[in-house]
């Protein structure tokens, strides 16, 4: 029986979610839910399409259309700093989600398909679409246990920062509160000015993550308070028994109290109250030493991210992949410029970095 590609619509969606339920690789990112949060937020065009053997779903494959000022017109199976690669049964149905890949970025005209994936791609589905690959970024996953093993693999001085914001007067809450959403993001936005000196997200994509991904239990927002006042918080992500820090971000004018290694703290302790195994704390440049450190002191394990680039256009320039180091002239212009004046900038051209 021949292999069929048949594209994701709403009558697909129970096949969809019932192979990435039956499927050990599946993540939060491959969800009907988060293409439904993507298209809503960025207006993006959602290309998803399963593979069929008769009536059994063999493999499915997340795509995305960007069609962007920076890096033009592209195909990728995770905007931004997430990763989605295809799920297949076998490296038959593997060679057929990546020839359909091609055929789709063609029919767009991109200059080329991205796929971020956690893991390595085998060397023939490599050599056979001439894939090249960049293992830039780095992925760190905590192990989550007791309290008593997670804080045993706790480094010296992550306790000793806990337990300053513990005194301090530090607080924690699981929150659903508008305005502690508001808060936090406007947090954020402080941050994002005057420390990170670059564009960010909308209020729109958090409001959204509450339309889309709280009613199926996928995210909580979590938050720390000093004297009844967010000074800080964390956006986690649920799938199946892992947790995703989406962002882990506090206040630079309470930074003496050190609240990141508290928030992360208990966010570990909520993955432990619900049942998860372990916390994947995104993936960093490893240009960002201060970053990097902060996440050594966990007891996880650091792995790379597998970027892979098919090129369509086979004059096709590839993208910068460091942001953290990229935009100098961004970055400048950010320095100097009112607030007011960054979120409208970041509203209208985030889309555009995807």
């Amino acid at each position: 029986m021949p292999l069929q590609i048949v594209p994701l619509t709403m009558a697909q969606e129970a096949d969809w979610t019932a192979f990435l339920n039956s499927h050990p690789d599946a993540s939060l990112f491959h969800t009907v839910s988060w293409k439904n949060l993507i298209s809503a937020s960025y207006k993006y065009k959602a290309l998803h399409f399963l593979v069929y053997k008769g009536n059994a779903v063999q493999g499915i494959c997340p795509v995305f259309f960007v069609n962007s000022f920076l890096y033009g017109k592209k195909l990728t199976t995770a905007p931004f700093n997430f990763y989605g690669e295809p799920l297949s049964t076998t490296p038959k149905v593997s060679e057929f989600i990546f020839a359909e890949l091609k055929r789709l970025g063609k029919a767009h005209g991109v200059s080329y398909v991205e796929l971020k994936s956690r893991e390595p791609l085998s060397e023939q589905i490599t050599k056979q679409f001439r894939l090249s690959s960049q293992a830039f970024y780095e992925r760190t996953m905590i192990p989550i246990g007791s309290e008593d093993e997670m804080r045993g693999r706790l480094k010296r001085l992550a306790k000793r920062m806990i337990l300053k914001a513990e005194e301090g007067g530090m607080t924690f809450e699981q929150t659903d509160k508008i305005e502690d959403l508001r808060a936090f993001y406007n947090i954020m936005v402080k941050l994002y000015c005057r420390k990170h000196l670059t564009i960010f997200q909308s209020f729109t994509l958090l409001e959204n993550y509450l339309t889309y991904l709280k009613p199926h239990g996928h995210m909580q927002l979590c938050v720390g308070k000093l004297n009844g006042k967010v000074v800080g918080g964390t956006l986690l992500f649920f799938y199946k028994d892992h947790l995703f820090d989406q962002w882990s971000l506090s206040d630079v004018d309470v930074r003496e109290l050190s609240p990141n290694y508290f928030i992360i703290w208990n966010a570990l302790l909520v993955g432990h109250a619900r049942g998860m195994k372990d916390f994947d704390l995104g993936y960093t440049s490893p240009h960002d030493a201060g970053l990097n450190q902060f996440k050594t002191r966990w007891g996880g394990v650091t792995t790379k991210i597998n970027f892979y680039f098919m090129k369509i256009n086979p004059k096709a320039k590839l993208p910068q992949l460091d942001y953290y180091t990229s935009f100098g002239l961004v970055r400048k212009v950010i320095k100097i410029s009112p607030q007011w004046s960054v979120k409208l900038l970041s509203k209208l051209f985030v889309k555009h970095f995807g």
